[in-house]
């Protein structure tokens, strides 16, 4: 069911990925990102999250841009390869997920009209906060997470 839920400021460092979702490597852009944060004391915190920068329905998988990043506590410069994210106090239509990614569309089409019914208008990229590593299970590629897009009241 999805639901609106507010969040604080947050700083996250991320890291750039470009391809098919099925072939990142999660688990070393994840080690990769707790290493930065060990090592310029930012004290990376909480679960990891995607920010997508291509349609969800886009089916040219070269085209696809992830930014997996992680929430940290301290603010520090990124450094070779990392970038600093600042989402502002404000406003999430959230709905949890658990499928492949062929099944997005679906559940983007069903989270925007939820929002519209509400009142509100979604704006600006989507995310996806990771509950439990990706992995393939029978040829499939499933994904346990929270899908979240950023809302506003018309």
């Amino acid at each position: 069911m999805p639901r609106i839920k507010r969040i604080e400021p947050k700083t996250f460092i991320s890291k750039e990925y470009k391809g098919p979702l099925e072939e990142l490597p999660f688990k070393e852009y994840i080690k990769d990102l707790k290493k930065w944060g060990k090592k310029k004391k930012a004290r990376p915190h909480g679960k990891p999250v995607f920010f997508y920068y291509h349609p969800y329905d886009e089916k040219d998988e070269r085209n696809f841009r992830i930014d997996v990043a992680k929430p940290i506590k301290r603010l520090k410069k990124g450094g070779a390869g990392y970038k600093l994210k600042y989402l502002p106090k404000t406003k999430l239509a959230v709905k949890n997920f658990n499928g492949t990614p062929s099944d997005y569309e679906e559940i983007y089409k069903d989270l925007l009209n939820w929002i519209d019914k509400k009142g509100y208008t979604a704006y600006g990229n989507r995310m996806e906060k990771i509950k439990k590593f990706p992995k393939k299970e029978e040829e499939e590629f499933i994904i346990k997470s929270q899908i979240q897009l950023l809302v506003q009241k018309r």
